[in-house]
Protein backbone atom coordinates (compact mmCIF):
# COMPACT_ATOMS: atom_id res chain seq x y z
CA UNK A 1 0.00 0.00 0.00
CA UNK A 2 1.35 3.47 -1.12
CA UNK A 3 1.91 6.47 1.56
CA UNK A 4 -0.83 7.89 0.09
CA UNK A 5 -3.25 4.71 0.39
CA UNK A 6 -2.31 4.42 3.71
CA UNK A 7 -2.38 8.26 4.81
CA UNK A 8 -6.63 8.16 3.69
CA UNK A 9 -6.96 4.89 5.55
CA UNK A 10 -5.24 6.41 8.99
CA UNK A 11 -7.13 9.93 8.18
CA UNK A 12 -10.91 7.93 8.37
CA UNK A 13 -9.83 5.79 10.74
CA UNK A 14 -9.09 9.01 13.16
CA UNK A 15 -12.39 10.53 12.40
CA UNK A 16 -14.38 7.52 12.99
CA UNK A 17 -13.02 7.64 16.30
CA UNK A 18 -13.04 10.90 17.10
CA UNK A 19 -16.81 10.92 16.30
CA UNK A 20 -17.21 8.10 18.22
CA UNK A 21 -15.54 9.53 21.51
CA UNK A 22 -17.60 12.69 21.25
CA UNK A 23 -21.13 11.41 21.06
CA UNK A 24 -21.13 10.86 24.40
CA UNK A 25 -21.48 14.50 24.63
CA UNK A 26 -24.51 14.92 22.71
CA UNK A 27 -26.81 12.83 24.49
CA UNK A 28 -29.31 13.72 27.06
CA UNK A 29 -31.89 11.85 28.77
CA UNK A 30 -33.34 11.90 32.17
CA UNK A 31 -31.71 9.63 34.28
CA UNK A 32 -28.46 11.83 34.14
CA UNK A 33 -29.50 13.84 36.92
CA UNK A 34 -28.19 14.50 40.16
CA UNK A 35 -31.68 14.49 42.61
CA UNK A 36 -33.94 11.34 42.12
CA UNK A 37 -37.76 12.89 42.02
CA UNK A 38 -40.40 11.12 44.01
CA UNK A 39 -41.60 7.38 42.93
CA UNK A 40 -44.72 7.90 40.70
CA UNK A 41 -48.04 6.13 41.80
CA UNK A 42 -48.82 2.97 40.44
CA UNK A 43 -52.19 2.24 38.23
CA UNK A 44 -53.19 -1.47 37.93
CA UNK A 45 -53.88 -1.98 34.38
CA UNK A 46 -56.77 -4.38 34.03
CA UNK A 47 -56.27 -5.21 37.80
CA UNK A 48 -53.22 -7.36 38.99
CA UNK A 49 -53.74 -8.63 35.17
CA UNK A 50 -49.82 -10.48 35.42
CA UNK A 51 -51.37 -13.26 38.04
CA UNK A 52 -55.24 -13.03 37.21
CA UNK A 53 -57.44 -12.85 34.17
CA UNK A 54 -57.51 -9.08 33.28
CA UNK A 55 -60.47 -6.76 33.21
CA UNK A 56 -62.20 -9.07 35.79
CA UNK A 57 -63.70 -8.50 39.22
CA UNK A 58 -61.02 -11.14 40.75
CA UNK A 59 -58.46 -8.84 38.70
CA UNK A 60 -59.60 -6.07 40.73
CA UNK A 61 -59.34 -7.50 44.54
CA UNK A 62 -55.99 -8.85 43.56
CA UNK A 63 -54.70 -5.56 42.73
CA UNK A 64 -56.15 -3.91 45.45
CA UNK A 65 -54.74 -7.19 47.69
CA UNK A 66 -51.12 -6.00 46.73
CA UNK A 67 -51.44 -2.27 47.66
CA UNK A 68 -52.38 -1.01 44.59
CA UNK A 69 -54.81 2.50 45.58
CA UNK A 70 -54.92 3.16 41.57
CA UNK A 71 -57.37 0.99 39.02
CA UNK A 72 -57.27 1.17 35.24
CA UNK A 73 -59.81 -0.28 32.67
CA UNK A 74 -61.40 0.68 29.74
CA UNK A 75 -65.69 1.13 29.08
CA UNK A 76 -67.75 -0.14 26.41
CA UNK A 77 -71.47 -0.20 26.20
CA UNK A 78 -73.39 -3.44 25.42
CA UNK A 79 -75.93 -3.28 22.63
CA UNK A 80 -78.43 -2.87 25.13
CA UNK A 81 -77.17 0.01 26.79
CA UNK A 82 -75.19 -1.15 29.90
CA UNK A 83 -71.39 -0.30 30.31
CA UNK A 84 -69.35 -3.36 30.72
CA UNK A 85 -65.17 -3.70 30.98
CA UNK A 86 -63.10 -4.96 28.18
CA UNK A 87 -60.47 -3.57 25.87
CA UNK A 88 -60.16 -5.69 22.94
CA UNK A 89 -62.45 -5.38 20.59
CA UNK A 90 -63.24 -8.86 20.21
CA UNK A 91 -64.52 -11.86 22.49
CA UNK A 92 -61.92 -14.57 21.51
CA UNK A 93 -58.98 -13.75 23.84
CA UNK A 94 -60.25 -13.58 27.41
CA UNK A 95 -63.92 -15.47 27.02
CA UNK A 96 -65.05 -18.92 26.23
CA UNK A 97 -67.33 -17.35 23.10
CA UNK A 98 -66.57 -19.93 20.75
CA UNK A 99 -67.50 -22.77 22.77
CA UNK A 100 -71.14 -21.01 24.06
CA UNK A 101 -71.68 -18.75 20.81
CA UNK A 102 -69.87 -20.58 18.06
CA UNK A 103 -71.43 -18.87 15.41
CA UNK A 104 -70.78 -15.07 16.71
CA UNK A 105 -66.94 -15.77 17.56
CA UNK A 106 -66.08 -12.61 15.12
CA UNK A 107 -69.01 -10.18 16.40
CA UNK A 108 -67.69 -7.47 18.25
CA UNK A 109 -68.73 -7.41 21.97
CA UNK A 110 -70.86 -4.88 21.66
CA UNK A 111 -73.16 -6.28 19.44
CA UNK A 112 -73.88 -8.93 22.35
CA UNK A 113 -76.48 -7.59 25.06
CA UNK A 114 -75.40 -7.87 28.59
CA UNK A 115 -77.63 -11.18 29.47
CA UNK A 116 -75.15 -12.87 26.94
CA UNK A 117 -72.20 -11.39 27.88
CA UNK A 118 -72.98 -12.58 31.87
CA UNK A 119 -73.44 -15.92 30.51
CA UNK A 120 -69.75 -16.27 29.07
CA UNK A 121 -66.91 -17.34 31.21
CA UNK A 122 -63.53 -14.69 31.52
CA UNK A 123 -61.14 -16.54 33.58
CA UNK A 124 -61.39 -20.13 31.90
CA UNK A 125 -59.13 -19.04 29.41
CA UNK A 126 -56.10 -17.85 32.09
CA UNK A 127 -56.48 -21.31 33.71
CA UNK A 128 -56.51 -23.26 30.39
CA UNK A 129 -52.95 -20.46 28.44
CA UNK A 130 -51.39 -19.76 31.68
CA UNK A 131 -50.18 -16.30 29.44
CA UNK A 132 -47.31 -15.28 32.47
CA UNK A 133 -46.85 -18.92 33.81
CA UNK A 134 -48.46 -17.97 37.49
CA UNK A 135 -51.41 -19.86 37.23
CA UNK A 136 -48.94 -22.08 39.80
CA UNK A 137 -49.29 -19.37 42.64
CA UNK A 138 -52.83 -19.84 42.89
CA UNK A 139 -54.45 -21.76 45.26
CA UNK A 140 -57.52 -24.34 44.11
CA UNK A 141 -60.15 -22.09 45.77
CA UNK A 142 -58.97 -19.00 43.96
CA UNK A 143 -59.12 -21.20 40.75
CA UNK A 144 -63.10 -21.97 41.64
CA UNK A 145 -63.21 -18.74 41.57
CA UNK A 146 -61.29 -17.49 38.78
CA UNK A 147 -63.41 -20.26 36.50
CA UNK A 148 -66.56 -17.95 37.64
CA UNK A 149 -65.35 -15.08 36.59
CA UNK A 150 -67.53 -13.06 34.07
CA UNK A 151 -67.73 -10.03 31.98
CA UNK A 152 -68.19 -7.16 34.56
CA UNK A 153 -70.11 -4.20 34.60
CA UNK A 154 -68.82 -0.94 35.60
CA UNK A 155 -71.31 -0.81 38.25
CA UNK A 156 -69.24 -3.41 39.98
CA UNK A 157 -66.22 -1.61 40.14
CA UNK A 158 -67.37 1.24 41.40
CA UNK A 159 -68.48 -0.27 43.78
CA UNK A 160 -65.58 -1.65 44.56
CA UNK A 161 -64.18 1.81 44.54
CA UNK A 162 -66.58 3.19 46.94
CA UNK A 163 -65.63 0.38 49.73
CA UNK A 164 -61.89 0.75 49.23
CA UNK A 165 -61.49 4.15 48.69
CA UNK A 166 -59.43 4.06 45.30
CA UNK A 167 -59.40 6.19 42.29
CA UNK A 168 -60.55 4.74 39.18
CA UNK A 169 -59.02 5.64 36.03
CA UNK A 170 -61.40 4.94 32.61
CA UNK A 171 -60.88 4.90 28.99
CA UNK A 172 -63.63 4.71 26.87
CA UNK A 173 -63.67 2.69 23.26
CA UNK A 174 -65.60 4.74 20.90
CA UNK A 175 -68.62 2.69 19.31
CA UNK A 176 -68.98 1.43 16.40
CA UNK A 177 -71.47 3.16 13.86
CA UNK A 178 -74.05 1.07 13.44
CA UNK A 179 -74.32 0.71 17.71
CA UNK A 180 -78.16 2.41 18.80
CA UNK A 181 -76.34 4.14 21.62
CA UNK A 182 -73.77 5.93 19.37
CA UNK A 183 -74.35 9.16 20.21
CA UNK A 184 -75.29 8.46 23.63
CA UNK A 185 -72.24 6.54 25.60
CA UNK A 186 -70.93 9.47 27.60
CA UNK A 187 -74.43 9.90 29.29
CA UNK A 188 -74.80 6.49 29.96
CA UNK A 189 -71.39 6.02 31.66
CA UNK A 190 -72.30 9.12 34.04
CA UNK A 191 -75.88 7.61 34.76
CA UNK A 192 -73.94 5.07 36.96
CA UNK A 193 -71.53 7.18 38.41
CA UNK A 194 -74.58 9.84 39.06
CA UNK A 195 -76.17 6.56 40.34
CA UNK A 196 -73.49 6.01 43.21
CA UNK A 197 -74.59 8.66 45.89
CA UNK A 198 -71.18 7.55 47.82
CA UNK A 199 -68.91 7.81 45.64
CA UNK A 200 -66.60 11.34 45.14
CA UNK A 201 -65.81 12.97 41.78
CA UNK A 202 -62.69 13.35 42.41
CA UNK A 203 -62.08 9.52 42.78
CA UNK A 204 -63.05 8.64 39.15
CA UNK A 205 -61.20 10.18 36.06
CA UNK A 206 -63.09 10.63 32.67
CA UNK A 207 -61.84 11.16 29.04
CA UNK A 208 -62.26 14.96 27.95
CA UNK A 209 -65.34 14.08 26.22
CA UNK A 210 -67.05 13.24 28.72
CA UNK A 211 -65.40 15.97 30.69
CA UNK A 212 -67.26 18.29 28.67
CA UNK A 213 -70.70 16.99 29.55
CA UNK A 214 -70.14 17.23 32.94
CA UNK A 215 -67.17 19.33 34.51
CA UNK A 216 -67.26 17.87 38.20
CA UNK A 217 -65.16 14.82 37.01
CA UNK A 218 -61.36 14.90 36.26
CA UNK A 219 -59.68 15.37 32.96
CA UNK A 220 -58.51 11.83 31.12
CA UNK A 221 -57.18 11.65 27.42
CA UNK A 222 -58.12 9.46 25.35
CA UNK A 223 -55.26 6.92 24.41
CA UNK A 224 -55.55 7.57 20.52
CA UNK A 225 -54.93 11.47 21.35
CA UNK A 226 -51.99 12.59 20.22
CA UNK A 227 -50.33 14.68 23.45
CA UNK A 228 -51.34 18.05 23.90
CA UNK A 229 -49.33 20.87 22.11
CA UNK A 230 -47.99 23.98 23.89
CA UNK A 231 -51.63 25.90 22.42
CA UNK A 232 -53.53 23.52 23.88
CA UNK A 233 -51.27 23.47 27.44
CA UNK A 234 -50.84 27.66 27.57
CA UNK A 235 -54.79 27.54 27.25
CA UNK A 236 -55.38 25.26 29.47
CA UNK A 237 -56.86 26.06 33.36
CA UNK A 238 -54.72 26.06 36.33
CA UNK A 239 -56.42 25.83 39.02
CA UNK A 240 -58.08 22.65 38.67
CA UNK A 241 -55.53 19.55 38.57
CA UNK A 242 -56.10 17.52 35.86
CA UNK A 243 -54.38 13.93 34.39
CA UNK A 244 -53.63 13.70 30.77
CA UNK A 245 -52.82 9.88 29.03
CA UNK A 246 -49.23 10.72 27.06
CA UNK A 247 -47.56 8.60 24.79
CA UNK A 248 -43.55 8.17 24.95
CA UNK A 249 -41.88 10.65 23.31
CA UNK A 250 -37.77 11.45 23.15
CA UNK A 251 -38.50 14.71 25.06
CA UNK A 252 -40.56 13.29 27.99
CA UNK A 253 -39.26 15.59 30.49
CA UNK A 254 -39.99 18.47 28.88
CA UNK A 255 -43.10 17.41 28.30
CA UNK A 256 -43.93 16.35 31.95
CA UNK A 257 -42.34 19.91 32.98
CA UNK A 258 -44.88 21.94 30.70
CA UNK A 259 -47.43 19.92 31.93
CA UNK A 260 -47.03 20.42 35.70
CA UNK A 261 -46.50 24.13 34.92
CA UNK A 262 -49.99 24.03 34.32
CA UNK A 263 -50.61 21.60 37.03
CA UNK A 264 -51.50 18.70 34.79
CA UNK A 265 -50.82 14.96 35.96
CA UNK A 266 -49.07 12.71 33.55
CA UNK A 267 -49.63 9.23 33.64
CA UNK A 268 -47.45 7.05 31.46
CA UNK A 269 -49.31 3.36 30.09
CA UNK A 270 -47.82 0.07 29.76
CA UNK A 271 -44.51 0.58 32.55
CA UNK A 272 -43.68 -3.14 32.73
CA UNK A 273 -40.31 -3.03 33.22
CA UNK A 274 -37.78 -2.03 35.89
CA UNK A 275 -35.85 0.12 32.84
CA UNK A 276 -38.95 1.56 31.88
CA UNK A 277 -39.77 2.70 35.30
CA UNK A 278 -36.86 4.23 35.80
CA UNK A 279 -36.80 6.22 32.68
CA UNK A 280 -40.23 7.48 33.49
CA UNK A 281 -39.34 7.63 37.51
CA UNK A 282 -36.72 10.41 36.24
CA UNK A 283 -38.66 12.24 34.05
CA UNK A 284 -40.55 12.76 36.87
CA UNK A 285 -43.44 11.29 35.58
CA UNK A 286 -46.87 11.31 38.25
CA UNK A 287 -48.31 7.85 37.49
CA UNK A 288 -47.23 5.08 35.81
CA UNK A 289 -49.98 2.34 34.63
CA UNK A 290 -48.85 -1.28 34.76
CA UNK A 291 -49.65 -5.04 34.24
CA UNK A 292 -47.18 -5.92 36.89
CA UNK A 293 -48.04 -4.45 39.88
CA UNK A 294 -46.43 -6.73 42.35
CA UNK A 295 -43.03 -6.23 40.62
CA UNK A 296 -43.03 -2.48 39.68
CA UNK A 297 -44.01 -1.68 43.42
CA UNK A 298 -40.85 -3.74 44.22
CA UNK A 299 -38.63 -1.61 42.81
CA UNK A 300 -36.87 0.95 45.21
CA UNK A 301 -35.12 3.17 43.41
CA UNK A 302 -34.15 3.92 39.83
CA UNK A 303 -32.05 1.18 38.39
CA UNK A 304 -30.81 3.00 35.74
CA UNK A 305 -29.53 6.56 37.41
CA UNK A 306 -26.54 8.55 37.08
CA UNK A 307 -25.69 12.46 37.53
CA UNK A 308 -24.01 14.20 34.70
CA UNK A 309 -20.79 14.57 36.22
CA UNK A 310 -20.35 10.32 37.49
CA UNK A 311 -21.67 9.89 33.13
CA UNK A 312 -18.64 12.01 31.86
CA UNK A 313 -16.00 10.16 34.16
CA UNK A 314 -17.81 7.01 32.75
CA UNK A 315 -17.43 7.94 29.07
CA UNK A 316 -13.67 9.67 29.31
CA UNK A 317 -12.70 6.68 31.43
CA UNK A 318 -13.77 3.75 28.74
CA UNK A 319 -12.03 6.22 25.78
CA UNK A 320 -8.76 6.41 27.15
CA UNK A 321 -8.86 2.67 28.36
CA UNK A 322 -10.28 2.05 24.46
CA UNK A 323 -7.58 4.27 22.94
CA UNK A 324 -5.09 2.59 25.26
CA UNK A 325 -6.05 -0.90 23.92
CA UNK A 326 -5.81 0.88 19.90
CA UNK A 327 -2.18 1.76 20.74
CA UNK A 328 -1.08 -1.72 22.17
CA UNK A 329 -2.85 -3.67 19.17
CA UNK A 330 -1.02 -1.57 16.64
CA UNK A 331 2.32 -1.75 18.44
CA UNK A 332 2.16 -5.85 18.46
CA UNK A 333 1.37 -5.92 15.06
CA UNK A 334 4.46 -3.59 14.11
CA UNK A 335 6.68 -5.82 15.96
CA UNK A 336 4.62 -9.51 14.63
CA UNK A 337 5.42 -7.68 11.04
CA UNK A 338 8.81 -5.84 11.57
CA UNK A 339 10.05 -7.59 14.57
CA UNK A 340 11.65 -5.64 17.56
CA UNK A 341 14.60 -4.17 15.19
CA UNK A 342 13.19 -0.96 13.52
CA UNK A 343 16.51 -0.38 11.44
CA UNK A 344 15.77 0.17 7.55
CA UNK A 345 17.76 -2.30 6.70
CA UNK A 346 15.36 -4.80 8.57
CA UNK A 347 12.32 -2.98 7.95
CA UNK A 348 13.25 -2.92 3.90
CA UNK A 349 14.44 -6.97 4.00
CA UNK A 350 11.44 -8.16 6.12
CA UNK A 351 8.82 -5.99 3.97
CA UNK A 352 10.42 -7.54 1.13
CA UNK A 353 10.26 -11.19 2.46
CA UNK A 354 6.31 -10.24 2.79
CA UNK A 355 5.76 -9.03 -0.26
CA UNK A 356 7.27 -11.63 -1.88
CA UNK A 357 5.19 -14.46 0.03
CA UNK A 358 2.07 -12.27 -0.47
CA UNK A 359 2.36 -11.61 -4.13
CA UNK A 360 3.97 -13.13 -7.28
CA UNK A 361 6.38 -11.84 -9.67
CA UNK A 362 5.36 -9.72 -12.77
CA UNK A 363 5.49 -11.09 -16.07
CA UNK A 364 7.98 -8.76 -16.81
CA UNK A 365 10.21 -9.56 -14.16
CA UNK A 366 9.84 -13.43 -15.23
CA UNK A 367 10.49 -12.67 -19.05
CA UNK A 368 13.84 -10.56 -18.17
CA UNK A 369 15.16 -13.13 -15.52
CA UNK A 370 14.79 -16.09 -18.29
CA UNK A 371 16.42 -14.03 -20.75
CA UNK A 372 19.52 -13.80 -18.80
CA UNK A 373 19.65 -17.29 -17.88
CA UNK A 374 19.08 -18.41 -21.29
CA UNK A 375 22.25 -15.70 -22.11
CA UNK A 376 24.43 -17.72 -19.60
CA UNK A 377 23.56 -21.14 -20.76
CA UNK A 378 24.47 -20.19 -24.48
CA UNK A 379 27.79 -18.76 -23.37
CA UNK A 380 28.40 -21.82 -21.39
CA UNK A 381 27.42 -24.00 -24.07
CA UNK A 382 29.88 -22.35 -26.15
CA UNK A 383 32.64 -22.88 -23.84
CA UNK A 384 32.08 -26.65 -23.55
CA UNK A 385 32.20 -27.17 -27.53
CA UNK A 386 35.45 -25.06 -28.01
CA UNK A 387 39.24 -26.21 -28.13
CA UNK A 388 40.77 -27.62 -25.01
CA UNK A 389 42.25 -25.63 -22.58
CA UNK A 390 38.79 -23.75 -23.09
CA UNK A 391 37.03 -23.13 -19.45
CA UNK A 392 34.28 -25.93 -20.65
CA UNK A 393 36.98 -28.58 -21.48
CA UNK A 394 36.10 -31.92 -20.20
CA UNK A 395 38.46 -35.05 -20.04
CA UNK A 396 38.53 -36.92 -23.43
CA UNK A 397 37.39 -40.14 -21.13
CA UNK A 398 33.91 -38.41 -20.54
CA UNK A 399 33.97 -37.42 -24.70
CA UNK A 400 34.00 -41.15 -25.46
CA UNK A 401 30.79 -41.89 -22.93
CA UNK A 402 28.33 -40.18 -24.90
CA UNK A 403 29.45 -36.43 -26.15
CA UNK A 404 30.02 -33.39 -24.13
CA UNK A 405 26.99 -33.16 -21.92
CA UNK A 406 25.10 -29.76 -21.65
CA UNK A 407 25.54 -27.55 -17.92
CA UNK A 408 23.34 -28.62 -15.50
CA UNK A 409 22.79 -25.48 -12.79
CA UNK A 410 23.39 -22.24 -13.85
CA UNK A 411 22.78 -19.14 -12.12
CA UNK A 412 23.77 -15.17 -12.64
CA UNK A 413 23.93 -12.07 -11.15
CA UNK A 414 24.42 -7.72 -11.89
CA UNK A 415 28.62 -8.91 -12.58
CA UNK A 416 28.96 -12.63 -12.60
CA UNK A 417 27.72 -15.66 -14.52
CA UNK A 418 28.65 -19.32 -12.87
CA UNK A 419 27.97 -22.22 -14.31
CA UNK A 420 28.89 -26.03 -13.72
CA UNK A 421 28.64 -29.25 -16.48
CA UNK A 422 27.58 -32.22 -14.84
CA UNK A 423 29.88 -35.28 -14.77
CA UNK A 424 28.74 -38.68 -16.47
CA UNK A 425 30.61 -40.65 -13.80
CA UNK A 426 32.45 -39.75 -10.16
CA UNK A 427 35.69 -38.35 -10.66
CA UNK A 428 37.93 -36.95 -8.14
CA UNK A 429 38.50 -33.72 -10.24
CA UNK A 430 35.17 -30.91 -10.83
CA UNK A 431 35.79 -28.72 -14.23
CA UNK A 432 34.48 -24.92 -13.66
CA UNK A 433 34.24 -22.45 -15.80
CA UNK A 434 32.69 -19.57 -15.19
CA UNK A 435 33.41 -15.35 -16.41
CA UNK A 436 33.49 -12.37 -15.22
CA UNK A 437 32.95 -8.47 -15.92
CA UNK A 438 30.72 -6.89 -18.09
CA UNK A 439 29.49 -7.69 -21.57
CA UNK A 440 32.73 -5.87 -22.88
CA UNK A 441 35.23 -6.90 -21.00
CA UNK A 442 34.99 -10.46 -19.80
CA UNK A 443 37.67 -12.70 -18.26
CA UNK A 444 37.71 -16.69 -18.88
CA UNK A 445 38.89 -18.44 -16.08
CA UNK A 446 39.22 -22.75 -15.38
CA UNK A 447 39.25 -23.96 -12.04
CA UNK A 448 39.71 -27.09 -10.78
CA UNK A 449 38.89 -29.05 -7.47
CA UNK A 450 40.82 -31.94 -6.87
CA UNK A 451 42.33 -33.17 -3.50
CA UNK A 452 40.69 -30.19 -1.88
CA UNK A 453 42.71 -27.56 -3.42
CA UNK A 454 41.73 -25.28 -5.49
CA UNK A 455 43.68 -24.26 -8.57
CA UNK A 456 42.59 -21.19 -11.27
CA UNK A 457 44.51 -21.31 -14.83
CA UNK A 458 45.43 -18.40 -15.63
CA UNK A 459 46.62 -17.74 -12.01
CA UNK A 460 44.18 -15.02 -10.67
CA UNK A 461 45.81 -12.32 -8.63
CA UNK A 462 42.95 -11.25 -6.70
CA UNK A 463 39.52 -12.81 -6.40
CA UNK A 464 35.79 -10.58 -6.21
CA UNK A 465 33.90 -11.23 -3.58
CA UNK A 466 31.68 -13.90 -4.90
CA UNK A 467 33.12 -17.53 -4.01
CA UNK A 468 32.41 -20.95 -5.48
Amino acid sequence: MTKTAKAIWVSVFLCGMLMLYLSPLTIDTPVFRSDTPPKPEIVAMGGASDISPENTMFAFQEAVDLGAKRLYSTVQISYDGVPFLMSDHSLLRTTNVNSVFPNRTSDDPTHFTMDKLLSLSAGTWFLDEDPWDTKGGLSNSERLNVEKETVPTLSSLIRLVETEDLQLYLSIRNLPSWHPYKNEQFQKILQVLQNETQLKHSNVFLPPEAFKLDQSFGLFADPASPVWDEKDIAESKETDRFTVYTHVKTDMASIIEQFRARNISTLVMEVNSGWFLSFVWCADADLVATHYVEDIDAVGSPIIHLNKHGYLALWVTTDVLSIAAILIMFIVQRVRLYGTNFSPEAISLSTGRVRTSHRSRTMKEKLLREGATMDSLDDVDALGSGGAGGPGAVDPGEAEGGGAPGPAYSTTSSQQTYSTTSLPAPTSTVVVGFKTGNGHHQHHMTGSLSDGEVRLSPPATSVDRYSV
